[in-house]
């Protein structure tokens, strides 16, 4: 009888990061296995670590603390490391430093100057997304803010007391402020805190997490923004690199670099400060009626000025046009629906103010690099229809 692979995945499924790369894991056993799959918490102790690795075929590993480094860098457990760690280690990880460029871009965009960064430092991947952050706003020319949550563990309830000293921190930052929460736990905790220190969000206080776990972010009657991180095509590469393993072959030569998705605007961060209200208003109207192919005479009757003045306060408030600013957000539109929905390209099209597929086909290449077609399937993985078949197995 043929021998199944046992394979063990370490890795905190409260959080979508981790649901993400177990879905990812499950998608490449199920192309290529099959493989019998376990999960096991990052909180194990060493010793049950110790022996999930001699009972295992091979691990796929999140590393969140100095003991499971070791244990792992030692064991004859052919093993795969999702985090960025100083280890003899195979590695497939996330970008920090990009993840903290694509937020603070998203913050910019709209128009903060003051930008701030809320984590729980003691979480190697917010303390990684912390100094990604740090990187992006000095790129900027800015300053952010740091505040370093109290929380004893990940996926435990925040407390009274830590809301309470993080909402006196909101309350002292100079608004608007534009602030990136190193997961979706923070930045639900953060919509807590502003609530406590009456801090109005997003009109003081625009909020991003990381992750864009869909349950968390649609939870409350505020959506929350979140930038979408690859964790399922992270799983999924941890787990070819894994299979090589198995087979006798060598672990590659550098390791697996995955940069991030894009920030997906929810109610958090749906606001611009710019202190030309005229500007402004123009955005929220591009924003509410994307669809109706809005015009830059539109724009500019709708807030009482000559065509010719509406262009020389939009390149002094937001650095281009309004033509180019409505091409913008009708291709953010677009990227929403293709990533988020199964529309044919022509319905994506129109629900983003495009004649048809052929004229968002071609601004998008302008403006992204790529077509329509690529950015949805590398948004949504190459391993998305064998994702669909594990749902629905799992349902039936």
């Amino acid at each position: 009888m043929k021998h199944l692979p046992i394979i063990h995945v370490l890795v905190d499924l409260h959080q979508g990061w981790g649901r993400g790369l177990i879905r990812g894991v499950a998608a490449y056993a199920m192309q290529r296995g099959p493989w019998k799959l376990d999960y096991v918490p990052t909180s194990v102790s060493e010793k049950e670590l110790k022996r999930v690795c001699r009972e295992s075929d091979g691990v796929i590993a999140t590393i969140t603390h100095a003991d499971a480094a070791r244990t792992l860098t030692r064991t004859r457990t052919p093993v795969v490391s999702v985090s960025r760690i100083d280890a003899r280690l195979p590695m497939v990880y996330q970008s920090d430093e990009q993840i903290g460029r694509a937020v603070v871009n998203h913050f910019v965009a709209r128009g903060f100057r003051n930008l701030a960064f809320c984590g729980w430092p003691a979480h190697r991947l917010e303390a990684g997304r912390e100094s990604g952050f740090v990187l992006a706003t000095a790129e900027q020319g800015l300053v952010g803010q740091v505040y370093r949550a109290r929380q004893t563990r990940p996926g435990r309830v925040t407390s009274r007391m830590a809301l309470e000293h993080m909402a006196a921190w909101v309350g002292r930052l100079e608004k608007p402020v534009g602030i990136m929460a190193g997961n979706d736990e923070r930045a639900f905790d953060l919509i807590s805190a502003c609530r406590l220190a009456e801090v109005e969000v997003p009109g003081q206080a625009a909020i991003v997490g990381v992750d864009n776990d869909e349950l968390l972010c649609t939870l409350g009657p505020l959506g929350i923004s979140s930038l979408a991180v690859p964790s399922q095509e992270i799983g999924y590469r941890a787990a070819k690199i894994l299979a090589g393993l198995l087979r006798g072959g060598k672990p590659p030569g550098s390791s697996v670099v995955v940069p991030p998705l894009e920030v997906v605007a929810r109610e958090s961060s749906d606001v611009y400060a710019i202190p030309d209200t005229a500007v402004a208003a123009c955005l929220r109207y591009l924003r509410d009626h994307v669809d109706q192919r809005v015009t830059v005479d539109e724009l500019a009757d709708f807030v009482g000025l000559s065509r010719r003045s509406l262009e020389y306060r939009f390149r002094d408030a937001v650095g281009h046009s309004p033509w180019q600013q409505i091409r913008r957000t009708q291709v953010e539109k677009a990227k929403r629906l293709l990533a988020e929905t199964d529309l044919r390209m022509d319905e994506v099209a129109r629900s983003s103010g495009f004649r048809d597929g052929r004229q968002l086909g071609a601004t998008f290449k302008e403006l992204e690099g790529e077509r329509p077609s690529d950015y949805r399937l590398r948004h949504r993985g190459r391993y998305a229809g064998v994702l669909g078949n594990i749902e629905r197995d799992a349902v039936q």
